[in-house]
């Protein structure tokens, strides 16, 4: 891999900035698609950084954390799948494939560090009886920039120090072990929105199914505006026309138009 000093630093800088994120969830900039842009176009190839961010999104679609379990990281996937395709030079879906050790890896050090969390609770029992709301804020602060700096230092150490092992492992990988990776990174998403909808799909959505399946296969993906626009045209009927039948079957009851569902 080709990744200076300077750029090793921006990206643990935004490692830090979307680990921070991914703990609160506070501006979704931990999505695989936002990390993976940032990472490409801090290392000059906003591009594939973008192609390798859409594909780990929709690979990582349908992981998310239940309870109390802790699915592969989508900030390392994106992170690693943009090194790998910006910085080594890996064709994107093959990088998707390649980043997946990271993101796995990065899931047992956040079970590490959730374990260490443990050790907060009675200083926060202590400011609960206390009414210490700043020490509350404080130390809530404090959790989410701790995990800021895991993230910052895996990144540091995955793009920078460890660049010429991880080069060393690419150039030894048989060929037909990467046309693998390549196909399981294609396949990848397909499955993260099999997992999704699983849980979301219902037979009345059917036909935008349907329909998108059509545009994405059929329309071609030089320009992917126009299927984008189809899937935005069918948010808004699908928002407006459910709006009015909810306040059609309201009136219909009874209720006044200030009266909710």
């Amino acid at each position: 891999m080709s990744v200076t000093l300077f750029q090793a630093i921006l990206l643990s800088i935004w490692g830090l900035i979307t680990g921070t994120d991914r703990m609160s969830e506070a501006f979704f900039w931990f999505r695989p698609i936002i990390v993976a842009t940032g990472a490409g176009i801090i290392l000059g190839d906003p591009v594939h950084g973008a192609m390798v961010g859409g594909l780990t999104e929709l690979a990582f679609a349908g992981l998310t954390p239940a309870g109390g379990a802790i699915p592969p990281d989508p900030v390392i996937a994106g992170m690693m799948g943009a090194i790998f395709a910006c910085g080594a030079g890996v064709n994107p879906a093959a990088a998707v494939g390649l980043a997946l050790p990271f993101s796995v890896l990065m899931q047992y050090v956040l079970v590490l560090l959730y374990t260490g969390y443990a050790f907060f609770m009675k200083p926060l029992d202590r400011m609960i009886d206390k009414c210490d709301v700043k020490g509350i804020i404080r130390l809530n602060i404090f959790g989410l920039f701790l995990a800021g700096v895991v993230y910052m230092v895996f990144t540091f150490l995955a793009s920078y120090l460890m660049q010429d092992a991880i080069s060393a492992l690419i150039r030894i990988i048989p060929e037909w072990f990467m046309n693998g990776l390549e196909v399981a990174g294609g396949v990848m998403p397909a499955l993260g929105f099999g997992m999704l909808l699983t849980t979301m799909f219902k037979v009345k959505y059917t036909p935008f199914i349907v329909i998108g399946f059509l545009a994405a296969t059929y329309g071609g993906f030089n320009n992917i505006l126009p299927v984008a626009l189809i899937g935005a045209a069918f948010a808004m009927y699908n928002y407006f026309f459910k709006k009015e039948d909810t306040v059609s079957a309201v009136m219909e009851n009874g209720g006044g138009e200030d009266e909710g569902i």
